[in-house]
């Protein structure tokens, strides 16, 4: 969402704590270009509940969506279901065909290749910095009830 909508700026989050750890939250993030978004994550879910991932980006005529739900677990890609669907005012809706991957295998290779070639990662040391004081803010902002200022460094 940093690549799409800049600087965050401020956090709030609600959750729910079980075995000390914060295994539900929903948390809205605010944008110094003034967009707001909504992240959700659960680690509650029961039993056999596939990993499941889904992005959906809502403009003023159109949304598009990316959804996927893992086999059993994410041992079982080879059984996941993906889809990416384009919706705009007055059409049908689109299957947009796209190049299936696992995220973290590419955050993985991309690393050892820029080890590999003495190259810089595409993720700056500030970019992960940044990151970090927004997982933090959202922290205090589960723990206050608050909306917190992340202290984003540009």
């Amino acid at each position: 969402m940093i690549d799409l909508f800049g600087a965050c700026t401020e956090v709030y989050s609600i959750g729910a704590m079980r075995d000390g750890c914060w295994n539900y939250m929903s948390t809205s993030l605010t944008f110094a270009s003034g967009k707001k978004s909504i992240v959700e994550s659960s680690l509650n879910m029961p039993g056999d509940y596939p990993f499941s991932t889904s992005f959906r980006l809502l403009g003023e005529r159109a949304c598009i969506e990316q959804t996927m739900r893992a086999g059993a677990n994410l041992d079982d890609m080879s059984n996941s279901v993906r889809t990416l669907k384009l919706y705009e005012d007055g059409k049908p809706c689109v299957n947009v065909p796209y190049e299936a991957y696992d995220a973290y295998w590419c955050e993985i290779e991309h690393f050892a290749d820029c080890v590999d070639q003495g190259v810089a990662t595409r993720i700056s040391p500030e970019e992960s910095r940044n990151v970090m004081r927004v997982i933090r803010a959202i922290e205090a902002s589960l723990a206050s009830g608050e909306v917190v200022p992340t202290g984003w460094v540009d």
